[in-house]
């Protein structure tokens, strides 16, 4: 069982539809051209595994469930 966050790291394009196709996706969001998507089941109640699209590149992280999609985007943006 995970129970920490971890950092975005670059996936692959085929990773992240493999994952939006796994579980029913929440709170998807796109916004400027970004997309974030969260898996529905939790790691340990309040982390889950999220994935993003920004600035052409394709990203999974784990964070708290209700982490916001600008949030998201700035976390991949400084990785």
């Amino acid at each position: 069982m995970k129970t920490t966050k971890t950092a975005p790291k670059e996936i692959t394009q085929e990773r992240f539809h493999e994952m939006l196709e796994v579980l029913p996706p929440i709170g998807w969001a796109s916004k400027d051209g970004n997309t974030s998507f969260k898996i529905s089941e939790t790691w340990n109640g309040i982390l889950t595994s999220i994935y993003a699209f920004v600035d052409g590149k394709y990203w999974e992280m784990i964070d708290n469930i209700n982490t916001p999609h600008d949030a998201i985007v700035k976390a991949v943006k400084g990785a």
